[in-house]
């Protein structure tokens, strides 16, 4: 009887240890974003960017279109690096 006491007990220590804090992920996300946020609204925003395939169609001439830069690929992953690097420097232990 008393194995099966331990063997309960076992059993229940994982899923009592692995309970996470969730005010703390959530905060976390919610700082990330307003990062983000704060960061994409401080491009100019008439500043725009080419992009397009590096197709060539029969004429010898590629696609592309402007987009705006803030909300291009390429801005939002350097942000979200630099954005990441800062918050791990800085809030991390």
């Amino acid at each position: 009887m008393n194995a099966v006491y331990l063997l309960l007990l076992i059993s229940i220590i994982p899923l009592v240890a692995c309970k996470k804090d969730l005010n703390l992920y959530c905060g976390a996300c919610k700082a990330i974003m307003h990062e983000v946020d704060y960061s994409i609204q401080q491009v100019d925003p008439n500043k725009k960017i080419d992009v397009g395939s590096f197709r060539v169609d029969p004429n010898g001439k590629t696609r592309t279109v402007q987009k705006s830069y803030a909300r291009s690929e390429s801005h939002l992953t350097g942000l979200l690096e630099r954005v990441c690097s800062e918050i791990s420097d800085n809030y991390v232990e």
